[in-house]
């Protein structure tokens, strides 16, 4: 207390218990109240309370507050900025059809429809081939259920980037392209395994709340190329080029 091992102050217990009184509140202030997930409902976030107590607030009228305690001034500014910021990512989503995007999807769903195009004998090539594709697919989303949940987001970001790198890694290795002749070259491949990827892992999570972050994870760049493709007309820039690109601020 006060570094009483250095000065050699302590403080009074009864001044202690009549701080306790004033100060020890049960809730302490609401920026430093503890969030968590109610089991029952994975999506609602509520505060770590059992009682009805309000949050403890400063005095203003006190001879020791001067001024705004710039904790609250924060908190104020962050819930103000919030709830900004979800007015507006409601107006741009709210008219977006519910559901899987079918730009997203209509790579593979286009080579489903043409697998079934030919002799039985080039069919019967075609479906082995895309089901190649989903077989490796379904393998890395499994293997990447590791990076899912409060344990892995525990994790040092060292060992979180490392993980998911070499789940990205493995998810662009196969399958190879000598193993499903049917695919014509590199870039059908690339836009078949992102596409299916987010229509799997879509359909897996049909009942909650509709993806994960897996297909993301990795096949971002691809899936960002067939939704602008999908878009209309869009132009390709070099890494070189894009860096110099410049963001201008914009005043409201």
């Amino acid at each position: 207390m006060l570094d009483a091992a250095k000065t050699g102050w302590r403080i009074r217990p009864d001044t202690i218990k009549a701080d306790g009184r004033d100060y020890g509140h049960p809730l302490g202030p609401k920026w430093k109240a503890k969030i968590k997930v109610n089991p029952k409902k994975e999506k609602e976030k509520v505060f770590d309370a059992r009682m009805n107590s309000t949050f403890l607030t400063r005095e203003n009228g006190s001879a020791f507050v001067k001024g705004d305690f710039v904790m609250d001034t924060l908190f104020d500014a962050a819930e103000k900025e919030k709830y900004r910021l979800k007015k507006a990512m409601k107006k741009i989503f709210e008219p977006l059809p519910a559901g899987l995007d079918p730009d997203l999807t209509a790579p593979w769903d286009s080579l489903v429809k043409w697998a079934k195009i030919g002799t039985p004998e080039i069919v019967q090539l075609k479906s082995k081939d895309l089901g190649a594709i989903k077989a490796h697919v379904q393998e890395i989303y499994s293997r990447s259920k590791e990076t899912h949940g409060d344990n892995f987001t525990r994790l040092p970001i060292e060992v979180r980037q490392n993980k998911l790198r070499a789940i990205s890694l493995a998810f662009i290795s196969g399958p190879k392209l000598e193993d499903i002749p049917s695919i014509p070259d590199e870039a059908t491949l690339a836009r078949a395994r992102a596409s299916y990827a987010y229509k799997y892992d879509g359909e897996l999570h049909a009942h909650d709340y509709g993806w994960t972050r897996f297909p993301f994870n990795v096949a971002l760049r691809e899936l960002c190329a067939i939704k602008a493709a999908a878009q209309g007309p869009y132009k390709t820039v070099q890494n070189s080029f894009y860096e110099r690109f410049k963001l201008v601020q914009r005043h409201p």
